[in-house]
């Protein structure tokens, strides 16, 4: 009889075979239904629409088609949908699905146009409405994926069952990051490693096993057909090591290779042939001019529209601030910008006037704020900070201003942090790489923990967006920030 694991971990939760067979079934379903919700809004909205500028001029609207039109899209969305694999979709993160439904929408709307041309139904059938579908069928849908996942993927029903083949302590580091990172859907259920002594059952409340055979036994009565096979270092260069791929072709549809290196650049790898050996690709997009110039556009065409919103919302932040405290309205610091050359940044003031001085005061006084200062290079609860300030803060109004860096191109729409003149001694090696671009109003870090990150990590958050950089991975950090700001935590 097997002993306990000598950790003494509490024993595995399985879910029923049933469960596990059919678990895919309702990650389907709502999906779909999200989907179908998302593509009959955006139609009715752009018929809306049309509708109304028709009204204007005084002319007539052909709706005889729009049932047919309607019913076509969908048929043609929703297949694609399948066919780029969204259904369901497990194993993309937020950026990357954001780039399959801008693809698969894109390929799903040429299908439409091409069954529109053959049924002849472009005189009678508005392009408005069709251009409009498309736009607003992007934004809805990419919104209500995102929050289907935030709400469903923490659901014990939810993702697909995955066995892990790697050394114990290996699969133990990937279990914990597999459930953090939830959003894939991968649920390890199962873990194989052939050297472990047996008289370990557990690691992390899963059951790991010792030998192939009981291994695929237990995997094909739980119905797994997705598999993490973990390269080990200390065999990578032998041909065939013990625990060979080979055999995996025989009894799982799904292979993920995990190699035994790190890329920092690990959104867009690409793998590519070399004479029958696999090799990994990859390059900083950001970096290239013409990924620079597609950013500079979109910074442009989205400050101005931004800008024109917001701003009686800033003149009236400006009249608050000059009620709440005197002292100026704008708060103006020298922060290091593009190849590290320092500009003039601007934005609301949330402190008491002459806030520097007092800073310093503040640091001599109270040791332990000098040590969070050191550690974070800010207070976390800032003496300094006016009352309208703290609410400025809080939903990252103070940040407004900012726009008018990204019209001079001093800065982005996300970015690195603008890092302070005294805080580039501590930036080291990471320097050379960060101001190779602008600095943004939000960013990575912004996004992933603000201030409960140290320095260091915040370098590593600035490095990780500047390697992994793409259009998607810029929306996915905008829309992230709004909800972010919506729950008062501020950027």
């Amino acid at each position: 009889m097997k002993q306990s694991s000598p950790t003494n971990q509490p024993e595995p939760e399985y879910l029923p075979l049933n469960v596990t067979r059919w678990r895919a079934v309702p990650v389907f379903l709502i999906l779909l239904a999200g989907d179908l919700l998302s593509f009959s809004l955006a139609f009715w909205l752009a018929a809306s629409i049309r509708g109304e500028l028709v009204s204007w001029f005084g002319k007539t609207l052909y709706r005889g088609e729009y049932t047919l039109f309607f019913l076509t899209s969908l048929f043609c969305l929703i297949g694609v949908y399948w066919y780029s694999g969204l259904y369901p979709g497990h194993g993309f993160n937020a950026t990357e699905e954001i780039r399959q439904i801008f693809f698969s929408l894109s390929k799903g709307f040429s299908l439409l146009g091409m069954i529109i041309y053959l049924l002849k139904l472009g005189p009678e059938f508005p392009r408005t409405v069709f251009l409009l579908s498309w736009m607003f069928t992007l934004l809805f849908d990419t919104i209500f994926r995102l929050a289907i996942h935030k709400w469903a993927t923490r659901s014990r029903w939810w993702g697909m069952p995955v066995a892990i083949i790697a050394p114990a302590e290996t699969a133990e580091d990937f279990i914990q990051r597999l459930r953090r990172n939830h959003r894939l859907g991968f649920k390890p259920e199962l873990v194989l490693d052939e050297n472990l002594p047996k008289t370990r059952d557990l690691i992390s409340t899963v059951r790991i096993f010792h030998s192939r055979d009981e291994f695929l036994s237990n995997c094909h009565a739980q119905h797994i057909q997705s598999v993490i096979y973990f390269e080990n270092p200390t065999t990578a260069s032998i041909p065939l090591p013990p625990q060979d791929m080979r055999w995996l072709a025989n009894h799982f549809h799904t292979l993920v290779l995990v190699p035994s290196i790190s890329h920092q650049a690990s959104l867009w790898l690409r793998t590519i042939d070399l004479d029958g050996r696999l090799a990994i690709m990859t390059h900083y997009n950001l970096l290239e001019r013409r990924f620079s110039i597609l950013k500079r556009f979109f910074d442009l065409i989205v400050g101005i529209l931004l800008s024109i919103i917001l701003a009686p919302v800033g003149f009236l932040i400006a009249l608050l601030i000059k009620l709440d405290s005197p002292g100026p309205v704008l708060y103006i610091q020298e922060r290091l910008g593009l190849e590290g050359r320092p500009f003039r940044y601007i934005k609301f003031r949330t402190m008491v006037h002459n806030a520097d001085q007092k800073l310093e005061e503040i640091l001599e006084t109270y040791p332990q704020a000098k040590r969070e200062f050191q550690q974070h290079h800010k207070l976390l609860k800032d003496p300094r900070v006016t009352r309208i300030g703290q609410w400025l803060r809080r939903y990252s109004l103070d940040e407004l201003p900012q726009l008018l860096h990204v019209m001079t191109g001093e800065m982005s729409l996300v970015g690195p942090r603008a890092y302070i003149s005294f805080e580039f001694t501590g930036m080291g090696d990471y320097a050379d790489l960060i101001f190779k671009i602008r600095p943004g109003i939000t960013g990575w870090w912004q996004v992933m923990g603000r201030h409960a990150n140290t320095f260091t990590h915040r370098l590593q958050l600035d490095e990780y967006y500047l390697c992994n950089w793409s259009p998607w991975l810029d929306i996915y950090i905008l829309i992230k920030t709004v909800w972010v700001i919506l729950r008062g935590y501020g950027i």
